[in-house]
């Protein structure tokens, strides 16, 4: 059995995971996409442009406390991102946290306006 390392693909076979997980969630499987965005992740094949898909598509499996996680890693997700605040809100609002969900969706607010 050959163990897969962050080594074993390339740029193009890494987009390929990409597009193939943004594939299965436009056509609504979530479950599928979360495979191979995962799959990225376990490879350490992560970079601060597939936390957002991430988080969404936690989001769109229904696991909310793990898309969280994803989106308090500061080390993944900037401040100021406003799709980051909107699926915090998301998130927050299908854990019962809602005064936090309220400020996560101001915030989201205050970003996009400024993003305009």
């Amino acid at each position: 059995m050959t163990n897969l390392t962050s080594d074993s693909f390339s740029p193009a076979q890494v987009d390929l995971l990409n597009l193939l997980a943004y594939q299965h969630l436009q056509n609504g499987n979530p479950e599928r996409a979360l495979l191979y965005l995962e799959a990225l992740k376990e490879l350490q094949i992560f970079d601060e442009k597939i936390y957002l898909p991430l988080a969404y598509t936690l989001l769109q499996c229904g696991r909310a406390q793990e898309a969280l996680s994803v989106l308090e890693d500061k080390r993944a997700v900037k401040s100021h991102e406003p799709l980051a605040h909107l699926f915090r809100g998301r998130a927050l609002t299908l854990l019962g946290r809602l005064p936090e969900a309220s400020q996560a969706m101001r915030r989201f607010i205050h970003f996009r306006q400024i993003d305009k």
